[in-house]
C-alpha cells in the first residue's frame, strides 16, 4: 500500500450525545476528531483534498452554477417583462375605463340636452295649442255673444212693438211701427246696454 491512499469521510456532527451539545462541548470534539484524523493521515492531506474539491467544483459544480444563476436571471428578466406587462395592461384598463366614463358623461349629456330639447319643443307646442284654444274660445264666446245679443235685439224688438201697440192704441200702419223698431235697434246698437 506504498501508492495507494484510502478515504474515509467522516461526519463531525456524528456521534456528539445530545448532553455534550447541551454542554457546549460540540466544538471541542470536532477540533479533536479532526486531530485525530491529521495525526493517522499522511501529512499533504488537506492540500490533496482541497485539490480534488477544487478540481470537482471547477468540473461540476460551477457549470452547474453558472446554469443555476442563468436561470436565475432569466426568471428575474421574465419577472420584470411580467411586472412591466402587467403595468402596461393595469394602465391600458385604466384609460379604457377612463374613456368609457367620458363617453358615458358624454352621452348622458346627450341625452339630457336631447330631453331638454323635447320638453321646451312640448312646453312651446303646448304654450301654442293653448293660444290656439284660447284664441278659439273668445271666438266662439264673440259669437255666441253676438248671437245671444241679436236674439235678444229681437225678443226688444217684439216686445217694443207689443208694448208701443199698447201704449199707443191706436192704429198705426205697419211701416211707422217698423221705423219705431229700426231706430230703437239703431240706438240701441249705438249705446247698448251694460253687459249682463
Amino acid at each position: 500500500m506504498s501508492k495507494s491512499c484510502r478515504f474515509q469521510a467522516i461526519d463531525l456532527r456524528w456521534g456528539i450525545s445530545e448532553e455534550a451539545a447541551l454542554d457546549q462541548q460540540t466544538m471541542k470534539i470536532c477540533l479533536g476528531e479532526i486531530k485525530r484524523c491529521q495525526d493517522l493521515s499522511p501529512r499533504p492531506n488537506f492540500i490533496i483534498l482541497m485539490g480534488i474539491l477544487g478540481f470537482l467544483f471547477n468540473k461540476f459544480l460551477r457549470p452547474f452554477m453558472h446554469k443555476r444563476t442563468d436561470e436565475i436571471k432569466r426568471s428575474f428578466e421574465d419577472i420584470e417583462k411580467q411586472k412591466k406587462d402587467v403595468e402596461a395592461l393595469k394602465q391600458d384598463y385604466a384609460d379604457q375605463v377612463k374613456n368609457i366614463k367620458e363617453t358615458a358623461k358624454v352621452e348622458i349629456d346627450k341625452a339630457m340636452a336631447e330631453g331638454n330639447r323635447m320638453r321646451d319643443e312640448i312646453v312651446a307646442q303646448s304654450e301654442k295649442e293653448s293660444v290656439s284654444i284660447i284664441e278659439r274660445a273668445k271666438k266662439e264666446i264673440e259669437h255666441e255673444k253676438h248671437k245671444a245679443i241679436t236674439e235678444i235685439q229681437k225678443e226688444v224688438a217684439s216686445l217694443s212693438l207689443l208694448a208701443t201697440n199698447k201704449l199707443i192704441k191706436a192704429k198705426m200702419d205697419e211701416n211707422v211701427n217698423r221705423q219705431l223698431v229700426e231706430e230703437f235697434l239703431e240706438e240701441l246698437t249705438k249705446n247698448p246696454p251694460e253687459r249682463i
